[in-house]
Parts: structure tokens; sequence; C-alpha cells
């Protein structure tokens, strides 16, 4: 098996999935950014070398960024059951199903460790984006200000060629309220 060395966002997702639906996997590892993996597993520093060790090591199995995946030509991705026991591949359809009924708590902070839905693939995070509410620059504030709501707004058709899933209105409006606060410090 192929695993990111380092702690990653994309091991905590996958973990966050197996912590979900494993009695066995949630007492010994639970969801982590990093994982103890057993001796024999193949270990490499970011998506990329993750990757290239799935490419180039016949047998081998690893996880991924579906993004990475897409962009690099993995051409095997796992069919995986979800929760209404349908397998189901990775795709733009696919997880926008899993993102579907999802409703943004005030923080915006949000897992879905196992996605409800006939179609939903069942692993699936957002990619986080940390900004501050105030700047001690006004220019950077709004500069700050409007490159995030671009990347919500015009931003989003571009997603699916970049191997991400766009947001939905409802998730998109949310992250727009919040990107609308950011100005300068008084």
């Amino acid at each position: 098996m192929a695993t990111r060395q380092e702690a990653s966002g994309t091991t905590f997702a996958f973990t966050k999935h197996l912590d979900a639906i494993s009695p066995e996997w949630s007492s010994r590892y639970g969801a982590a950014t990093l994982i103890d993996w057993p001796s024999n597993t193949m270990r490499a520093l970011g998506n990329e070398k993750v990757a290239g060790l799935i490419q180039h090591s016949e047998g081998s199995i690893g996880y991924v960024g579906y993004e990475f995946a897409r962009r690099l030509g993995l051409k095997k991705m796992a069919l995986i059951e979800n929760q209404a026991g349908n397998f189901v591949r990775p795709g733009d359809e696919i997880g926008v199903a899993a993102l579907a009924a999802t409703e943004l708590p005030p923080n915006l902070r949000l897992f879905i460790a196992d996605p409800a839905g006939r179609d939903a693939y069942p692993i699936v995070t957002f990619s986080w984006i940390l900004l501050y509410r105030n700047y001690d620059d006004p220019r950077k504030a709004r500069a700050i200000r409007d490159l995030f709501r671009w990347c919500l707004t015009d931003g989003q058709k571009f997603a699916s060629s970049l191997g991400y899933i766009a947001l939905s209105p409802n998730l998109s409006s949310k992250a727009l309220a919040a990107v609308a606060q950011i100005g300068p410090s008084d």
C-alpha cells in the first residue's frame, strides 16, 4: 500500500471515512492526519509522489486526492461501497451527490465521514483556506476579499477542469458571507 509519509489532510479524509465505517479501524487508529502504518507500507511525501508509487508498483493500492489522480492520469480508481450499498467510482457528479445534502455550520467547519445518498462517493472532503477577518493594510484586505469572492463565484467554473468539485450555491453563499466580513483592522 502507498501512503503519505507526513501529516496530511488527504490522510485525514481517508482515515475519517475508515473511522466511520469500521469499528476495528476506529479502535486501533481513529481519524488522524498521520498514521503509524505497518512497516511493509510504501510511504512518500505528498499526493504526487504517492501517485507515482501507485503507478509504478505492480499491484499496489493507495490513496490520493481525486484532483491528483485525475491530473496525473491514474487509470484505475477504486469503486467504493457507499452507505446505500452501491459501488461508486469517483467523479464530478458523484462528488456533487456526496455534498448535495450538506449543511455548513455557522463556523464553516464540516467533515463528511460517510455521506448518505444512492450515488454518493463515500470519501469526500473540502479544501480549506484559512483567512483572517481583519488585515492591517486596507488594500490587502480588499485584495483578499476580492480574490476569494472571485474563487467562490466565477472561479467555480474552473473547478472541474482542475479535478475539484464546484460548490453548491448553498455552500458558496455561506462562504461568500464569511468572505464579505473581511476588512481592515480598526
